[in-house]
């Protein structure tokens, strides 16, 4: 400590060392921010970023839905790929390309996806120490698919008393389906909804249904809208598993499985979220509106043939357009109206659409009570969720520009006019890739 004569004498200069003080702290502290910021920045693309959110997603996704074996070469070349999407994305924005009233639609989409993701992030924590039994269980059964019958009830109290009724031999399985279900198809078949393959299911009853023994009725199990009985009819392997390929892909499913319980636990939450929020479903409505959808898609024939079937959609529901206004559903002061399933179908799994369209209207509205649920808590305020939204529009415009000069705009265009507009447009916006935070996606990954 100073003595007092110190600050008697030397009052002007002990101001001045205050302030430098203050001044230098302000500094340090602004930088330090921005260094914690720009961690997940791994290449500047002029006006865009490179996320370490958008390589980590993309890249997983590839080695897990294709045949590619992760290597150093095929990171680099996923990093190249991605930094040529972002120079398009300069591009349309130096060239002031708009997004039109579909791509506005579709970022709002991919907005309301990021929005409950982000939320999850937020409230939803678990354990991520999975044992190796359980990830070669997951193993087994991506190479799995099974055939099942399912009733499904709003509440438990119903899905109870029917489950002891079954169990007592009162009622048969399929006579419940044919009283429960509006669809004809699933009243016909006993609530039969065809082969589904791993990811095709709620995380509970994916666990309950792969391990399960065929021809056994299960317990009532909840799931993010609402409560099953299922029965296992048959199981098919799609090729043989073995050791080799397990270890490869035994990161990318570690990843998969902490999803899946992310998404368990998050499933109750929303449970509890929807359950206050109070809601009032015109069912009459709604039974027209999605039978409509099915019968302009005819999704169950039409989804082999199209490429992009998610994308058809949002064309072929153009016909709904007239009725997109309609109330479906309302709650806690707001509402769900036709446009909203509209737009909520596309970040759904839609295959089995015709077989439990309850699931997609149900799923839908969750998304949307999700995403509100988001706003009220600021998600969209969070450095990361900007950073997302941003990677989300910069994928828009790279398409907008892709169609503008080759007629397309799909991500996958190759070809040396592709390759020498990207060059030229690199010697304008000057990527800049900052090696070790690329390095440090994979150092995390090699250590989990």
């Amino acid at each position: 400590m100073f003595p007092l004569f110190f600050y008697i004498k030397f009052p002007l200069q002990m101001k001045s060392i205050s302030i430098f003080i203050c001044v230098f702290i302000l500094f340090s502290l602004f930088f330090s921010c921005q260094n914690i910021e720009n961690e997940n920045v791994i290449a500047r693309v002029g006006n865009c970023e490179l996320t370490t959110f958008d390589y980590s997603k993309t890249y997983s996704e590839k080695i897990l839905n294709t045949g590619i074996v992760d290597s150093d070469l095929e990171r680099e070349r996923h990093l190249n790929q991605l930094i040529r999407l972002k120079l398009f994305a300069d591009a349309s924005i130096r060239d002031d390309i708009a997004l039109d009233s579909l791509s506005n639609k579709l970022l709002q989409i991919d907005s309301i996806k990021i929005i409950k993701d982000e939320l999850f992030n937020d409230v939803i924590k678990v354990d991520e120490n999975i044992s190796e039994n359980t990830l070669r269980d997951h193993y087994k059964w991506m190479n799995k698919e099974c055939q099942i019958k399912h009733l499904f009830f709003d509440d438990s109290i119903k899905a109870f008393n029917t489950f002891v009724a079954i169990t007592n031999k009162k009622i048969s399985f399929d006579e419940v389906a044919k009283d429960i279900f509006k669809n004809e198809f699933l009243k016909e078949n006993g609530g039969n909804i065809g082969w589904i393959k791993y990811d095709d299911l709620d995380p509970n009853l994916e666990a309950y249904i792969f391990p399960a023994p065929t021809g056994k009725m299960s317990k009532p199990i909840r799931s993010s809208y609402g409560w099953h009985i299922m029965i296992k009819v048959n199981e098919r392997a799609q090729i043989l598993v073995d050791e080799f390929s397990f270890n490869i892909r035994k990161k990318n499913i570690k990843q998969g499985v902490i999803k899946k319980l992310k998404q368990v636990k998050a499933n109750n939450y929303v449970n509890d979220l929807m359950m206050d929020s109070e809601i009032i479903i015109n069912d009459t409505l709604s039974n027209i509106i999605l039978n409509a959808i099915i019968k302009i898609l005819d999704f169950g024939e039409a989804s082999r043939s199209l490429i992009n079937p998610n994308e058809e959609i949002m064309s072929v529901l153009g016909n709904l357009k007239k009725y997109k206004d309609l109330k479906l559903a309302s709650y806690k002061n707001s509402f769900f109206h036709v446009e909203d399933l509209i737009s909520g179908m596309r970040l759904l799994n839609l295959s089995h659409l015709k077989q439990t369209p309850s699931k997609i209207f149900h799923l839908a509205l969750r998304n949307k009570i999700l995403f509100e649920e988001g706003m009220k808590k600021n998600i969209n305020d969070k450095h990361e969720t900007k950073m997302k939204l941003k990677d989300a529009k910069d994928r828009i415009l790279s398409r907008l520009y892709l169609k503008k000069y080759f007629n397309s705009d799909k991500m996958n265009v190759k070809g040396s006019k592709y390759l020498s507009i990207a060059d030229s447009l690199a010697a304008i916006s000057k990527p800049v890739i900052y090696q070790k935070r690329f390095s440090r996606i994979f150092d995390y990954k090699d250590h989990n």
